[in-house]
């Protein structure tokens, strides 16, 4: 069996091929240089050449399909339609409180008139207030009730 010399470009590992197969193997200690190789017939590949050459196959199998065509014909729609697509809609103005609303709001809070603060929105938290008041004590009464009949239970 006659080793070849070679001439190894991979920094961590040599691909060989015994019997057709692709194996991975780790480098060895010993190199072309130094001695021989325990391969007849290796095949060595940096990471790099096979994605170029994977890309390159890539390529010219888009060129003629029609991928490529309908890319193109996007590409040449939104170039005639570009003028269009630069002008934007003018939004609708947002009306935000000024400083001068927001130090009257801060005035009216902080009045110190013996009102809790729930209740100085004006007539609208009151109601507001006796409402949640009122449903309070009917949900209330209803647990009540209804602890009372689980308790005392009427035989039928």
């Amino acid at each position: 069996m006659k080793h070849l010399p070679c001439r190894i470009r991979s920094e961590r590992f040599i691909i060989a091929r015994t019997s057709g197969i692709p194996v991975r193997r780790p480098r060895s200690s010993t190199t072309a240089e130094s001695g021989p190789l325990q391969f007849s017939r290796f095949l060595a590949l940096r990471a790099e050449d096979v994605l170029e050459k994977d890309e390159q196959r890539y390529k010219s199998q888009i060129r003629g399909s029609k991928a490529a065509m309908n890319a193109a014909r996007a590409v040449t729609t939104v170039a005639r339609r570009a003028p269009q697509l630069t002008t934007t809609a003018v939004a609708p103005a947002r009306k935000y409180r000024t400083l001068a609303q927001i130090k009257e709001l801060q005035k009216q809070f902080s009045k110190d008139d013996g009102v809790p603060v729930y209740l100085k929105g004006g007539p609208f938290d009151q109601v507001l207030y006796r409402f949640t008041l009122g449903l309070t004590v009917v949900s209330l009464s209803m647990c009540f009730y209804n602890v009372y009949r689980l308790i005392y239970r009427q035989a039928k």
